[in-house]
């Protein structure tokens, strides 16, 4: 169903960058519906290397098309939310400008999905000091699409004085998960791939600590 959908709203997308370019937002007529079933769904990390290297080729690649992207909010503003979609060796950002409903349930550092049509152009910064460029990215009418994130892991134990768990989630490094009033956590489980789902907040200016939160078991 994704595929027939996308090439009317392809072409939709087509003649409302023509109109953009004389002045409209081509995003104005469209829902979150139409935008998740034409959107291309990217690694942010693949994103900020390829902006990184070759800002030109990227610009051609990402700017001005429907997007889904999945990063860490890095800033929430009045308006908009910042993704940090590289780290600090392929530093890369994506402004998101979003309803005001969907702003006041996010948190800085919260891990999200969303999906909108990017500027046209990507955004140069180099900051007072540094040799290293960023580079931003603009969803000028976004959405979110996920808050919650399913993921399989594995129960180390008890991590008593915070009322969590320990976590290992195939990184070298243990996270702590925090699952729901009321879950039981059995302990014949730990040690063993189980599935968990939870809202993901990442350590500030980290991207690779982070931990679960509001978990439940999936199995």
């Amino acid at each position: 169903m994704k595929r027939l959908l996308a090439l009317p709203l392809a072409l939709f997308l087509a003649l409302s960058l023509a109109a953009c370019s004389e002045g409209g937002d081509p995003a104005a007529d469209m829902t979150k519906e139409d935008m998740l079933a034409a959107a291309e769904t990217v690694d942010a990390a693949a994103l900020a290397s390829e902006t990184a290297s070759d800002p030109a080729a990227a610009q051609e690649t990402y700017c001005g098309k429907i997007l889904e992207i999945t990063a860490p909010i890095s800033a929430i503003e009045e308006d908009y939310i910042r993704l940090r979609i590289g780290d600090n060796v392929t530093p890369a950002r994506l402004d998101v400008y979003l309803p005001a409903e969907e702003l006041a349930d996010l948190s800085d550092d919260q891990q999200v999905t969303v999906v909108g049509i990017t500027a046209p152009k990507i955004e140069k910064q180099t900051a007072e000091g540094s040799t290293i460029p960023v580079y931003y990215y603009t969803m000028s009418s976004g959405y979110v699409t996920q808050t919650r994130f399913e993921m399989t892991c594995s129960l180390v134990g008890p991590d008593l004085a915070n009322n969590a768990f320990y976590m290992n989630d195939g990184t070298s490094v243990q996270k702590r998960v925090y699952f729901q009033n009321g879950v039981e956590v059995p302990t014949d489980i730990w040690g063993k791939e189980i599935r968990i789902a939870g809202t993901i907040l990442y350590d500030e200016g980290s991207s690779t600590y982070y931990e679960v939160y509001d978990a439940e078991l999936l199995q």
